[in-house]
């Protein structure tokens, strides 16, 4: 977190800045950064060279507060007229702002449920009240299956026939146990 410190004074020649963290600075105006969460307490000393050079110092607190930590869990493969919930995980948020709202069941809980029509990135955005984060998941939207058996001609008792099923993108696991595209199938007789 970067903070602009500024000198107010007049007459000051020479500037130096302890920020409390181990990091010091003689600019006269300095952005610091502070990499962690914490209290610092910063001392700034001024001479004017010039003259006396009695040295003015100054202190002031900075407290920096812990961003809030989130995290989404991607969601299962999801396809359309399904509905899958969205898990989010934060031990800090006080607020919740989910975005696109496109099939969200609410915008403002943690976990919401999702029914989108099509593939979407999701971003949530939560608050502590004071700081912020956010995280975006994608909900892949599959179309349906489209599976058709196809067969020809008519079957008399105790022939056979041979079905397939056809279709983009699946798998087969008929309920003879068979996983291949077609089986043989016998009519009772």
């Amino acid at each position: 977190f970067a903070i602009t410190f500024s000198s107010t004074g007049t007459g000051a020649s020479s500037f130096n800045w302890d920020f409390g963290d181990g990091s010091t600075s003689t600019v006269v105006n300095p952005v610091h950064t502070y990499t962690s969460s914490g209290t610092f307490t910063v001392t700034f000393i001024t001479t004017n060279t010039t003259s006396c050079n009695i040295p003015d110092t100054a202190t002031g607190i900075v407290t920096v507060i812990p961003s809030p930590t989130l995290s989404i869990a991607p969601p299962p493969p999801y396809c359309i007229g399904d509905t899958v919930q969205l898990f989010s995980n934060s031990s800090t948020a006080i607020t919740y702002s989910w975005s696109p709202p496109m099939g969200l069941s609410s915008v403002n809980v943690p976990n919401p449920i999702a029914n989108p029509s099509v593939t979407v990135n999701y971003t949530l955005t939560i608050s502590d009240g004071t700081c912020s984060a956010n995280d975006t998941v994608t909900v892949h939207v599959f179309p349906p299956n489209n599976t058709q058996i196809t067969t020809t001609g008519q079957i008399c008792a105790g022939d056979s026939v041979v079905l397939t099923a056809l279709g983009p993108g699946i798998t087969w696991n008929w309920a003879t146990g068979q996983t291949t595209p077609s089986i043989v199938v016998y009519a009772a007789g």
